[in-house]
């Protein structure tokens, strides 16, 4: 898919191909489908998702820190976001379902560390709404400019 997309932007670029596609829609549609895949994908969740025991189908023990990786993902993910320049009015639908997926899934498949779920959304929720301001705030200087 992202092989795809940046041969998809360099024709845009280069010929002028499919210039009138809306490729802000386009770029957020690819970041909303990568958040989506980054928290269903997480094989500890995955496994569980399909009914089965993490520690039974990957015949060892996960470690606390195969949860962690998720919500750092979804914070790099968030701010690396944030450099496109792409419009905040767009831009905010990535963080909501990112967040909201992994609130549910997390939700749906009691996980381990669930009495941390809603401390993790808290602080994924604040980070993305900074990331947002800022970008916000950038976007108003780009348009008095």
């Amino acid at each position: 898919m992202p092989a795809l997309l940046c041969s998809l932007l360099t024709l845009r670029v280069v010929v002028g191909f499919l210039a009138r596609w809306n490729w802000e829609a386009v770029v957020t549609c690819i970041m909303i489908y990568g958040v989506t895949v980054l928290v269903v994908g997480q094989t500890a969740l995955m496994t569980r998702l399909l009914g089965e025991d993490p520690d039974a189908v990957w015949q060892e023990a996960f470690p606390c820190s195969v949860e962690a990786w998720v919500p750092l993902g979804l914070i790099i993910f968030i701010t690396s976001s944030a450099l496109l320049t792409i419009r905040t009015v767009m831009l905010w639908t990535v963080p909501l379902i990112g967040i909201s997926v992994y609130a549910i899934t997390g939700a749906i498949l009691k996980m381990e560390d669930s009495n941390m779920l809603p401390l993790v959304v808290v602080a994924v929720s604040g980070q993305s709404l900074l990331v947002l301001s800022v970008a916000l705030r950038n976007e108003r200087h780009l348009r008095r400019e």
